[in-house]
């Protein structure tokens, strides 16, 4: 499994790639393995707002329905319409090609409390932590 360690990851194991304050969030490799073959997924519309540790979207598959947990705040100014239209090309290169939305994000401080990816290595390493989701109705 790939940790890219020129990105930054949230304990919902989404991770995010800094470029000033625009910032590309996507899900981790380790993520995607825990949630299988992804059916649906639903992402917000540039000029949408996302708050740090709340929903800005969500991924269905046939075991579950996952909220995707912001990792920062700040204002969408892009959505990945690829992988809303083909959800399978997450699995295919979920650290590039498999990126979920870019954010102008608002609070710098917000970045620095993010894990560095030899600390998220630890938390996939424990196992503990597994992707949060709620049963499919």
């Amino acid at each position: 499994m790939s940790i890219p360690e020129d990105r930054f990851y949230s304990d919902f194991h989404l991770w995010v790639s800094m470029d000033g304050l625009r910032a590309t969030i996507g899900l981790t490799e380790y993520a995607l393995e825990e949630l299988g073959e992804i059916d649906f997924i639903q992402l917000p519309e540039p000029g949408e707002s996302v708050a740090k540790d709340r929903p800005f979207g969500l991924v269905e598959t046939s075991k579950a329905v996952t909220d995707l947990v912001s990792p920062l705040s700040g204002t969408v100014a892009e959505s990945n319409q690829a992988v809303q239209e083909s959800p399978p090309l997450l699995m295919e290169d979920p650290y590039l090609s498999g990126w979920l939305i870019v954010v102008n994000a608002s609070d710098q401080r917000e970045i620095a409390q993010m894990l560095k990816a030899a600390a998220y290595a630890q938390v996939v390493e424990g196992g503990t932590d597994q992707p949060r989701s709620r049963d499919a109705t």
